[in-house]
């Protein structure tokens, strides 16, 4: 059979040359080389050395992978070993290597050694660190609109990478109103919460609030921070107040409702000593007082000296209230007040 002469002398079969398809290497045994035919039919040598590998290039303790010769001919002998110490094997299949790891390795990386015919090529892996993943956060999306302003917040399930390496412990929640954290509005760290949490204050509505949140685990630590944005829905201006949002008001400082909201009821404890101040009340707020000593409007009391300044003091069991800057002072009891104001502005149970 002829054979085809290369520059350096060598040669190859005719038969070989012709039944190689282009980019189909070729093999010299007389030279050790390999060659690749080009698209005009020229062969060119390639370093027999060179492989080209497909697959992973971290991996886990006690795993297995894959790693596939793109490159592979049948004409080259091939050999695979490695530079671990412990109970790591690496076999070859043809163009497929297999590697299964020991599950107690101790350093960063480690080489995969192939050899094409007693020429070496090494290629390093590395080690990757065991890891809580970072949680997906489910609800809400970020730039979520119309959130209520009472939301439950959840959360992907614990994973981690590699798989099952550890279970849940805690979740640490956070809720802020800007977006570096600097200004939180509620948290629960290290809680058992662990994909759902409902923070316990309502937010304002047409308000943009940051969410973050992160998984840790019992023993390989935690994940990074998840963290979202949303905007809270547009309510009905409807704004409840008790005794102790109204405890710190004074003569000087009233509430004033006038500045937020549509609609207001002011919920006081009449079984608890407190005087509030409240301005611009008008016939869209209700006073509403509860565990009165009767529960019926004969409970209030009204001190008004003059109608014409605007302003009364309404009293119902050990609660004081001060109106100021109303629209119309001329009530006495409760019957005169609803007859101003409505039969829903003052509720007495």
């Amino acid at each position: 059979m002829g054979r085809i002469r290369f520059k350096r002398g060598t040669t190859c079969s005719v038969q070989a040359y012709e039944d190689a398809k282009i980019g189909e290497p070729i093999y010299d045994y007389e030279a050790g080389q390999l060659y690749i035919k080009d698209i005009y039919g020229v062969l060119k040598p390639i370093g027999s050395q060179l492989v080209s590998l497909e697959g992973p290039t971290s991996v886990y303790p006690g795993g297995s992978y894959s790693y596939t010769i793109n490159n592979y001919s049948s004409f080259v002998n091939y050999e695979v070993s490695h530079n671990l110490d412990t109970d790591t094997t690496v076999t070859i299949n043809e163009k497929t290597i297999n590697l299964d790891l020991g599950s107690s390795l101790g350093q960063e990386n480690f080489d995969l050694i192939i050899s094409v015919d007693g020429s070496q090529q090494i290629f390093n892996i590395d080690f990757a660190a065991e890891s809580v993943v970072t949680p997906t956060i489910t609800s809400h999306s970020s730039g979520d609109t119309g959130v209520s302003v009472n939301p439950t917040f959840t959360t992907s399930d614990f994973a981690t990478d590699p798989s099952g390496l550890d279970t849940h412990d805690s979740t640490d929640w956070q809720l802020a109103s800007n977006s570096d954290f600097s200004n939180i509005i509620e948290e629960n760290l290290d809680s058992s919460d662990l994909t759902s949490w409902t923070p316990s204050t309502t937010l304002s509505d047409t308000t943009t609030y940051y969410l973050r949140v992160k998984h840790r685990g019992n023993t390989i630590g935690e994940s990074g921070w998840a963290q979202t944005s949303f905007e809270t829905e547009e309510t009905t201006g409807e704004v409840n107040l008790t005794n102790d949002d109204l405890d710190s008001t004074t003569e000087s400082d009233p509430y004033d409702a006038s500045e937020s909201g549509d609609v207001y009821t002011f919920e006081f404890d009449a079984d608890q000593r407190l005087t509030a101040y409240i301005s611009n009340f008008s016939s869209t707020h209700t006073l509403k007082f509860i565990n009165s000593p009767t529960g019926s409007d004969g409970d209030l009391n009204v001190t008004n000296s003059d109608y014409s300044d605007g302003s009364a003091i309404l009293t119902v069991g050990d609660v004081d209230v001060y109106l100021s800057n109303l629209p119309d002072a001329t009530f006495w009891d409760a019957s005169s007040f609803k007859n101003i104001y409505g039969d829903s502005s003052l509720v007495i149970e």
